[in-house]
């Protein structure tokens, strides 16, 4: 058994599922940080990290906020 943290692996497979995620994630920051340093800033990892969810908390807040946000979450609330 191969642990990370609370995630944990049982098989061989999982094993290479687990690592084929952690090295697309990997590659997407990077891309994501070279496109965004074209302006001459330097990024660090943790840096492109903060600001992807920055953005897509503002895409949500965003959509929460228009009509269509507001009758799913009237929905959400009414289906439990």
């Amino acid at each position: 058994m191969l642990g990370f943290g609370q995630y944990q692996l049982l098989s061989f497979h999982g094993i290479q599922r687990f690592c084929a995620i952690q090295f697309l994630t990997q590659k997407f920051m990077e891309f994501q940080r070279q496109e965004w340093m074209n302006g001459g800033t330097e990024l660090t990892l943790g840096k492109v990290v903060h600001r992807i969810r920055e953005e897509s908390l503002g895409k949500v807040s965003h959509m929460l906020s228009t009509s269509l946000g507001k009758e799913i979450l009237h929905l959400l609330k009414h289906s439990a």
